[in-house]
């Protein structure tokens, strides 16, 4: 079941880096509009508590073993100055919240984020030392 993504808390591993660091800009988010249930792709600013996490698969880094979560879907644009189009899924709690303000502002779809992966998991912390705007 989606929560909204203002109250997403999840200390699981994400798709970033372990020791180093990405650069992202996201044109997007992929989320449950918690009105209908529907998945849903806003585009601008974002309500975090009307859209809600979005449920993935992944596997485990340390065990192997395939897991559900619930986390945040970027819509990833650019990733390490090339355009892509794909979903980053974030299950790093440090990492939402500080995301928040941009996402509620809309900040986030003029602004490349360098993401830093710091520490070995399951210790993995996870956040943004540089913004920069861009056009």
């Amino acid at each position: 079941m989606a929560v909204p993504i203002r109250d997403l808390r999840s200390r699981e591993i994400s798709e970033l880096p372990r020791n180093g660091t990405k650069t992202f800009r996201f044109r997007g988010v992929h989320a449950t509009d918690l009105t209908s249930g529907e998945m849903v792709d806003v585009l601008g600013p974002v309500d975090l508590a009307r859209y809600g996490s979005c449920t993935f698969e992944f596997t485990d880094r340390e065990t192997g073993v395939l897991r559900t979560a619930q986390g945040l879907c970027l819509l990833v644009s650019e990733e390490n100055g090339a355009a892509v189009d794909r979903e980053l899924r974030v299950v790093s709690t440090r990492l939402v919240e500080q995301l928040h303000a941009d996402l509620e502002s809309g900040a986030y779809r003029k602004t490349r984020y360098t993401i830093e992966g710091v520490g070995e998991p399951p210790k993995t912390r996870y956040g943004i030392p540089t913004r920069e705007l861009v056009g």
